[in-house]
């Protein structure tokens, strides 16, 4: 169909272009679907992980945000289903909230004050005190406990981005954005395919704790087929090797509020929950960690952890973990085999984990410690 011109057309586009030459960095869609149609798997889950693009009043978002930052989202909203589908799940991920199945709607919130008043040591309570405010004034906004908060990169160097909070407090995770940050460099070679390997799989660990999972490292015999846990240091390797959920990453996942699809008046109440049994045995190269709890709450799973340099203020980047269900005496049991573990020598610490019906977790924690190559575990015994 041929555009007919006219002096009307030209003073319009020529306002079009002004208007966007002013704002160099609004966001734009090039996508032709219908915004209200929603196909995605996980639409009807009732809670929705927030996306908060939050941007102090002296700098500007980065180019096309929203277009890259949905296209990253829904990427890991799949990767999230994928494993939690191969651990025994079900095909369970995060809902989002959606404006169409490549839109995801980011709430963008211009800060108060300047870069300086959220730095990455001590910025995030005041990027966290503006958010719960803008929350308080629009209630029906928050669709979940849940928080993800994405901070343009402070830095006027795209090729190295930083200065914003990013780590996982509570329920609240940071990252950041940068203008390479597109899963399209995913798996490129040089410098790009490394800031995208860095900054997207950073985003992606800090999500996992941001839903509630700590630390942990893949199992010595999982490494070689199915590569390093994301909440491991996959975020170094996220789109170069493989990286996966553990077991016991997907176990945790599937307890958090937005991966449910039943709403509930209780998320993350506190509860009672106490170990009145618990029994360490090292039986044919396999420590078995049983026990028997009371809970004013159902248990839907429960994490056993041994972390060596548990001591050493690592993070638990070294925590083994495993999961299990308990049965419906209250009792559960765990065998951890030892071709699992990397180090056989020095004090490791046993931290159990209980993960309630409404998300809340209670944790128990024990010290044992390798002589000659064997868990002395007997010592939990109560």
């Amino acid at each position: 169909m041929k555009r007919k011109k006219n002096t009307n057309t030209l003073v319009i586009i020529l306002l079009l272009s002004f208007i966007s030459l002013s704002s160099c960095n609004n966001d734009s869609w090039t996508t032709k679907e219908d915004d209200n149609i929603l196909t995605n798997t996980w639409k009807d889950n009732p809670y929705k992980l927030n996306v908060i693009y939050f941007v102090p009043n002296d700098i500007d978002t980065v180019q096309n945000y929203r277009k890259r930052l949905s296209n990253i989202l829904l990427q890991l909203q799949k990767f999230y289903g994928d494993n939690l589908q191969k651990a025994g799940y079900g095909y369970k991920s995060f809902g989002l909230d959606l404006l169409s199945d490549t839109k995801v709607n980011i709430i963008t919130i211009k800060g108060e004050k300047g870069k300086t008043a959220y730095s990455y040591d001590e910025g995030y309570p005041a990027v966290k005190s503006e958010i719960d405010n803008y929350f308080l004034n629009n209630p029906t906004a928050k669709k979940s406990e849940h928080i993800l908060v994405i901070i343009p990169s402070y830095s006027s160097d795209p090729n190295d981005p930083g200065g914003p909070p990013f780590y996982g407090v509570g329920t609240t995770c940071y990252a950041l954005d940068y203008p390479g940050m597109d899963v399209d460099k995913l798996g490129n070679p040089g410098a790009q395919g490394d800031l995208a390997t860095k900054w997207i799989g950073g985003l992606a660990h800090e999500l996992g704790h941001g839903l509630n999972f700590p630390h942990d490292k893949e199992h010595k015999t999982d490494q070689p087929t199915l590569g390093t846990a994301l909440m491991g240091a996959g975020n170094y390797t996220y789109g170069k090797e493989p990286i996966f959920l553990t077991k016991a990453e997907s176990a945790v996942f599937s307890t958090s509020q937005p991966f449910t699809t039943v709403k509930k008046s209780n998320w993350y109440t506190p509860v009672q929950n106490n170990l009145t049994k618990l029994k360490g045995e090292f039986i044919n190269n396999k420590i078995i960690i049983s026990g028997k709890y009371t809970s004013s709450l159902p248990v839907s799973v429960i994490i056993v952890y041994h972390d060596t340099n548990a001591d050493d203020e690592d993070n638990d980047y070294q925590a083994l973990a495993w999961d299990t269900s308990p049965l419906q005496d209250h009792t559960f049991s765990v065998e951890c085999s030892l071709n699992d573990f990397y180090n056989l020598s020095g004090k490791y610490e046993l931290r159990l984990e209980f993960y309630h019906e409404n998300g809340e977790l209670e944790t128990h924690k024990f010290k044992y410690q390798f002589d000659n190559g064997i868990p002395n575990i007997s010592v939990i015994d109560f």
